[in-house]
């Protein structure tokens, strides 16, 4: 079986959970904290930083699930499936996934249709033109939060690494 690439901030939070620190790191980040490093990583200089926990809940969520469709057209339970297996620590379930689908759905973001001729009938999603424009959108607002995000969590796990050491 192959083994799957696990991204820097994957890793990290991984650590960080099995240390009992993810609460403490997933709490909201204030300006001051990170104006050391919006140079470094280009970040607007007059809006105030989202916090780690309302990119993860809200526009990261929706962010994986407009970069998938873009991918290709994708059932519901494709997405969950994928949301899954590539974040063990972010639980997906039909109660975010299905109801996001909707709201994506109805401002235009994706297209559903009833697949025809089969057994069970099943919703397969697409992206829209205009969802390609919110997800090139997503990408240049939440990447750089989310470097700035990776950077401040392996900082702080050299940290707590050197004081256990």
């Amino acid at each position: 079986m192959a083994m799957r690439k696990k991204s820097v901030f994957e890793d990290v939070l991984k650590q960080l959970n099995e240390k009992n620190l993810v609460e403490i790191v997933l709490h909201p980040v204030s300006v001051t904290e990170i104006q050391g490093r919006r140079r470094e990583h280009h970040l607007p200089s007059r809006k105030p930083a989202p916090s780690l926990a309302r990119l993860l809940s809200k526009k990261l969520f929706r962010l994986c699930v407009l970069f998938l469709l873009s991918q290709k057209p994708r059932y519901g339970s494709e997405i969950l499936s994928w949301l899954e297996g590539h974040s063990p620590l972010w639980s997906a379930s039909p109660g975010a996934v299905y109801p996001l689908l909707k709201k994506l759905e109805e401002e235009k973001m994706i297209v559903g249709r009833w697949e025809k001729g089969v057994k069970r009938p099943r919703r397969v999603y697409e992206i829209t033109l205009k969802g390609l424009n919110e997800l090139q959108g997503l990408r240049e607002s939440v990447v750089p939060y989310l470097e700035v995000a990776v950077d401040s969590l392996e900082d702080f796990l050299q940290e707590v690494e050197k004081t256990a050491s």
